[in-house]
């Protein structure tokens, strides 16, 4: 049931922004020209629904915008909330003006926005000039599309690239033979850097003797094993979808990675440890590149998706330090 609502919720939040932008082009503005708020679109039945449940499966707050055309073929919404929205709360403080992390969902209307903008151009609906030095939105086809809007949609299918497959991290389960790293462990340690558009990291291990490391692996150590912390390297990594970035030990100079958010005294009045990530999107493996002769790691190469990798070492024949995702070389 859950699984269920969430997509009406969803649906009906992308569907106001599409029949709003439409309309005005003045995106998620509730009070924009023609658009009108109404308060006899939800039942009550439904409300008593959506109400319980909100109970059964213990969440705090619910907040639903539902939109729909009315008589007039002009949009109408009707906004309800249920539950609380803090701690503190009494249980009924939740409003339509809370706000949510919607993660992936931003994609609906991110893509239908920009879509809007850009079929607006051939239309002839938007006449705002293009930034100076862009007179197409590509170079590739010297007019902008023309005619019926099947033909505008088939015009931005074609100009898309498509992926060459979904995320394959290995497996993170041991081998049947483990073989140690190929150097001691406070030899991974210390600061990477990479050219790939990820934040520099510092590697830290249990033998790791630095203020910063020591508070680093104690943040791990809420959370995993003490053997799991003895064959780890873990690092800070301060970006909008991840706090910190584990490396656990498969095999050799061989390691999976997680990206993960760490919650080391847990959130707000509920103060146990835990994490948040996002399997297979946010991990892979990473392969260390050790110089033996000097006994020296240089860096590490990070692997993602499985498949891109592999189509790129195909075409250009390259190691994989420069066919993986990303290099992170050691300062």
């Amino acid at each position: 049931m859950r699984q269920t609502f969430v997509h009406v919720g969803v649906l009906g939040t992308f569907l106001a922004s599409v029949v709003v932008a439409s309309a005005t082009q003045e995106i998620f503005k509730f009070d924009a020209p023609g658009f009108r708020l109404s308060n006899a679109i939800v039942s009550p039945e439904w409300h008593a629904y959506i109400e319980q449940l909100r109970q059964n499966d213990s969440l705090p707050g619910i907040s639903v915008g539902v939109v729909r055309l009315g008589e007039d073929k002009k949009p109408e919404v009707q906004l309800a909330s249920w539950g609380r929205r803090t701690e503190e709360g009494d249980g009924h403080n939740m409003t339509s003006d809370t706000l949510f992390g919607i993660a992936s969902c931003f994609k609906a209307f991110l893509s239908t926005s920009v879509g809007l903008l850009m079929d607006d151009y051939p239309q002839g609906r938007n006449v705002t000039p293009l930034p100076e030095g862009l007179k197409h939105f590509d170079e590739g086809q010297r007019h902008p599309p023309q005619g019926t809007e099947l033909e505008s949609k088939t015009y931005w299918r074609r100009r898309l690239k498509p992926r060459l497959g979904p995320s394959t991290p290995v497996p993170t389960q041991q081998p049947a033979e483990v073989t140690p790293p190929s150097l001691d462990w406070i030899a991974y340690t210390g600061l990477y850097k990479s050219d790939d558009g990820y934040l520099p990291v510092t590697l830290c291990s249990s033998q790791s003797d630095s203020t910063h490391c020591r508070a680093v692996v104690s943040d791990f150590a809420t959370l995993d094993s003490a053997i799991a912390v003895a064959t780890s390297l873990y690092s800070t990594y301060p970006a909008v979808w991840a706090s910190h970035l584990r490396l656990q030990h498969f095999s050799g100079d061989v390691f999976n990675f997680t990206f993960t958010a760490l919650f080391p005294h847990g959130y707000g009045q509920n103060t146990s440890a835990f994490e948040q990530f996002e399997s297979g999107v946010t991990s892979g493996w990473v392969e260390f590149q050790v110089d033996a002769a000097k006994g020296a790691v240089e860096g590490f190469s990070l692997v993602r998706d499985l498949n891109v990798c592999a189509a790129r070492a195909r075409k250009t024949g390259g190691a994989l330090s420069e066919t993986a995702d990303a290099w992170f070389g050691k300062v």
